[in-house]
Parts: structure tokens; C-alpha cells; sequence
């Protein structure tokens, strides 16, 4: 049996939408925190993880690139944004990640989380002025057993000043993020790559929509670009991309349930 898919659109992590299909994964009704609106909302537990089962991709930052690579295969998405992404399945809307454990949804042990999963439920979302952005929970989130996100008095918990501070870093990451994506795909270092995998069972399946670094072209790049490449620190997240392609192998085994 033959199962074509395609790897799922993650979204630009950093951008506002207006309507549900172009939302950023996970977020059904994102509004700006208000202390009066918000006083009952709560953050996620460690152990709520169930809103991410359907994802089969994430996005990822450059700076998650070294405990990405260990775990999951690095690529990029192929489309307008050009943006690094982890594979986490083989099927559309499967996460091989994220199993049943005491009867609670759980990351693999000893796998990294991605931080996209992490600063969920809030969000730094772009406002109606370029390069302003607003602090949003999604009203949608349903974690009754996380910490409260406002105090009584409508000031941020601890819990909610360390969540938004790590959205505020993630969000800080982004643009860095991208000159490094971006840098690849005009220097025409990015290829589009289709996969074809067949489990131990026979069954086979058809991975296309993504884009991966093309090793004899990196290492032709002209000396200029290079050293360039070397200055801005990018040379590692290269080899390190280049490398997690191995994590087909373990996507292989998990899908075979080894």
C-alpha cells in the first residue's frame, strides 16, 4: 500500500491571521491577554501535551538546531516563507513523538520538545502595525490542571511572567531564523526532495512539500560565501541539518512500533 502525503503547514510562526486556515498551528481563537477577560486562564502543565498528537511537523529556530538534530530529521518548508521544520511522522496529522504514558499524552523520554510545543498556549502575534507585536492566548487551550497565567490582581503569576518572556525570546529568534533560511534558498542551496520509505511491513509511503540542504552544492559554494556563512555562525546548523537526515532511520522504526 502506497500513502502519499505531504509534509503538514506549520505557518509562519510569527504572524497574525484573520482566518482559521492561515492561524499558526495549534491556535484556534488567539486574542490579546486582557487582565479583566483572563483572570481564570491557565498556562499549560508540564504533562498537557494531547493538542500536539495530530502535528507531523513543527517549526524549529536555529537555536534548537543541536537537540533537534539528535531526534528528528531537520527541513525546510516550500513555500513563500521559507522556515526550518522537524519531522515528527510519516502520516498526515501523526506525531511518533507523543504516546500514552500513565494514560496522560507524553513526549518520548529523553527526546527534546520543540519550542513551539512549550510556549503554548501564548503567543506573540503581529499587530495591524508592521513590527508591532501583542502578547495572545488562545482562548480555545483547555488546561485545568496549569498554573494561572494573572494573580488576583490582574498582575502576571510567575508562571505567566516566565511564559512570556520565553515567547518574547522565541519571537526574538525568529528573524535570525529566517536570514538563515533565506540565505540558503538564495544561494540556491536548498533542493526539494521527495522520500520514499517502505516500513518493514511492506507498507510504503510518499513524502513530498519539503526542501533539504543539497550537499554537493554547500560544499561548492565560492570561498566569499562561505566565510560569510562562517561569520554569521551558520556552518554548524548546516552540518547539523545535513546529519539529522539519520533520524529517518528512527522515524522508520517508531512507525514500524519498535
Amino acid at each position: 500500500m502506497t500513502d502519499s502525503i505531504a509534509v503538514q503547514n506549520s505557518g509562519s510562526p510569527e504572524t497574525a491571521a484573520d482566518s482559521a486556515s492561515t492561524l499558526p498551528l495549534f491556535y484556534r481563537r488567539p486574542v490579546p491577554l486582557d487582565r479583566n477577560r483572563h483572570g481564570a486562564a491557565r498556562l499549560r502543565a508540564p504533562s498537557d501535551l494531547g493538542f500536539a498528537a495530530e502535528a507531523n511537523s513543527l517549526p524549529v529556530m536555529i537555536e534548537e538546531f543541536a537537540l533537534s538534530a539528535r531526534d528528528y530529521p531537520i527541513l525546510f518548508t516550500d513555500g513563500p516563507v521559507c522556515m526550518p521544520i522537524v519531522l515528527l511522522g510519516l502520516r498526515d496529522r501523526q506525531n511518533l513523538f507523543l504516546r500514552e504514558q500513565d494514560g496522560r499524552p507524553a513526549w518520548r523520554a529523553d527526546t527534546y520538545v520543540p519550542a513551539y510545543v512549550r510556549r503554548y498556549p501564548l503567543v506573540l502575534m503581529e499587530t495591524a502595525k508592521a513590527g508591532e507585536f501583542t502578547v495572545c492566548i488562545d482562548e480555545a487551550a483547555e488546561f485545568p490542571d496549569g498554573p494561572l497565567v494573572l494573580e488576583a490582581g490582574g498582575e502576571l503569576s510567575k508562571a505567566g511572567q516566565e511564559a512570556m518572556e520565553f515567547c518574547r525570546a522565541y519571537q526574538n529568534q525568529i528573524a535570525d531564523t529566517r536570514q538563515f533560511a533565506e540565505a540558503l534558498k538564495s544561494h540556491d542551496l536548498l533542493d526539494r526532495y521527495s522520500a520514499e520509505i517502505k516500513l518493514n511491513g511492506g507498507e510504503v509511503f510518499n513524502l513530498t512539500g519539503f526542501l533539504a540542504i543539497n550537499p554537493g552544492k554547500f560544499d561548492a559554494l565560492p570561498d566569499d560565501v562561505y566565510l560569510d556563512f562562517r561569520r554569521k555562525g551558520w556552518i554548524g546548523l548546516i552540518h547539523l541539518q545535513i546529519a539529522s537526515s539519520l533520524n529517518w532511520q528512527r522515524l522508520m522504526a517508531l512507525a514500524s512500533g519498535y
